[in-house]
Order: structure tokens, then sequence, then C-alpha cells
């Protein structure tokens, strides 16, 4: 179902574009019977999961239970982040091995080659676990997964988020050139809770004009023409680079990566079987 209309504001921009995604009946049927996420199989072969290396410009597996503060890189870029506030690595609670427990922070992860005017398309995939559901006085500052941002880090270009009225929704942001109007995707019936492992990952395709998104195996594309990233860094779990603030994200993330490239529905099923 797509519906056109003016939501609200959020960090500047009115929300003009939604699309929403029921799950059908078969899909809600598979889920009842699930015990865990995704289908553990390879996906579409071992070139396909190698390919996932290509322009990778960060991975942040959250593995390193050193007792540090800093959010290793594994891509081989070596753009390491710092956590903020109260997160911190719990070695065998993520998805895949350890990951990133937030409550009052996050991580501060540079944007690194993603930002700046020449480069365009870019894409992110993560794992996360949602331990509370926001409750705010704002819906559209619900709690912020992934923070893309654009001009001097005060606009967002892409992102995650869970409203903030406490349903079952996950939601998809981009800022759209031209009418300075925000898009948003949403999956209405996530099935959200601290038990259970979710995927999500979107994708900007300067080249074909083309935003793609994906959700717990779930996928939505459509012509869109998306800005650029700018920000100087890309905030994990928080919004505005301000912990505890509204957008504090509660749960846990894990298996966060960034690309210098969009993703491709290949690409998309080997993230979503094989974290």
């Amino acid at each position: 179902m797509r519906s056109w209309w003016v939501f609200s504001f959020l960090l500047g921009c009115a929300i003009e574009d939604t699309w929403v995604l029921q799950r059908t009946p078969a899909e809600v049927s598979h889920d009842a019977g699930a015990d865990d996420e995704g289908t553990g199989d390879a996906g579409p072969g071992d070139a396909g999961r190698r390919s996932l290396s290509d322009a990778l410009v960060g991975h942040y597996p959250f593995d390193d239970a050193d007792g540090g503060r800093r959010a290793t890189d594994v891509s081989g870029a070596q753009r390491h982040g710092a956590l903020v506030g109260a997160a911190f690595l719990d070695p065998d609670g993520g998805r895949l091995r350890g990951a990133l427990q937030v409550s009052d922070g996050g991580a501060l992860l540079p944007s690194g080659a993603l930002s700046g005017p020449t480069v365009d398309s870019y894409a992110f995939s993560l794992w996360f676990r949602v331990d509370a559901r926001p409750l705010t006085t704002d819906v559209t500052e619900g709690a912020r997964l992934v923070t893309l941002y654009r001009g001097g880090g005060d606009r967002l270009a892409a992102g995650v988020l869970l409203p903030g009225d406490g349903s079952d929704s996950v939601w998809f942001l981009f800022d759209e050139v031209g009418p300075g109007a925000m898009g948003r995707v949403v999956f209405p019936d996530a099935g959200l809770s601290p038990d259970r492992w979710h995927h999500a990952a979107f994708s900007w395709d300067a080249d074909a004009g083309l935003a793609r998104v994906a959700f717990d195996g779930r996928r939505w594309e459509a012509p869109r023409f998306v800005t650029s990233v700018t920000g100087a860094a890309v905030p994990l779990g928080f919004a505005n680079f301000a912990p505890r603030a509204p957008g504090q994200f509660v749960g846990a993330l894990d298996e966060v990566r960034f690309w210098r490239r969009p993703l491709t529905t290949e690409d998309l099923d080997v993230l979503w079987t094989t974290p």
C-alpha cells in the first residue's frame, strides 16, 4: 500500500512519500513457526558472498571484547569508531559472536569514503535486536539505529528508525533530491522482541536512480533520487550525536557494514541468509 501525504517534520524535511509494506498471510504463518532469523543457507553461493567485499568501506562486527572503547573496523580501511555513553561490547550476545549493547549511548563512526560531493552511490546493512520499544511525544523522534547525515551533519540523508509510538514497526527514511522531502518505507508488523534479531539494509544507486530497502528478507525498490552523504560522522544507536536524548535506541547492534556502491538483490539475499 502506498499513500501520499505530508506527515510531519524530521530534521527540517516533511515526510511526503510513504510506502507501507504489509506481510502476506504466508509470511505471517512462516514467521509464527520460525525459531531464528534467516534460513541459515549459503545464499547465492561463494561468488555472491565474496562480492560483499567490493567497495566495502567499513565493517563493524563488534567482536573485540578487550574492554576498550573502540568500534573496530575489520574491512581493512582502518576506519575505527568510538563507543559513546553506556554502550559496551557483549562478546557472546550477538547475531554472530559479539554485539554492541546500547542503552544510553552507542557508537560514533567516521563516514569516511561515504562522505563527499563526488560519492553518490552508497549502502549500509546491519543486524539489530530491540530490548525496549521507544515511547516519545513525537513519533518521528523514535529510536535511531543508524543515521547518515548530509550538509553540516544536521540533516538526515538516510537511516533506520523505530517510531516513538511503541508500535511493532520499522521505518526507513531517506532525503529526496529536489522537493526537499523525506521518503519513508514502513514495515508495520516487524515482530520486534528482545529474543529476536532483525536484518535491515538500505541502498542508493545514483547511476540507476534507484533506492532499495530490505528488512528480514523482504525487499522494496523504486526509482527515487536520494541525497549524498556529506556529514562527518555516523552515529549508531542515538540521534544528533546526543546520547540519552530523543532518538536513543535500547537494544543491540551487530555486523554493521557500509559500502561505496549500491547493493544488488543478490547482495541482500546473502546478507539476510548469512550474517
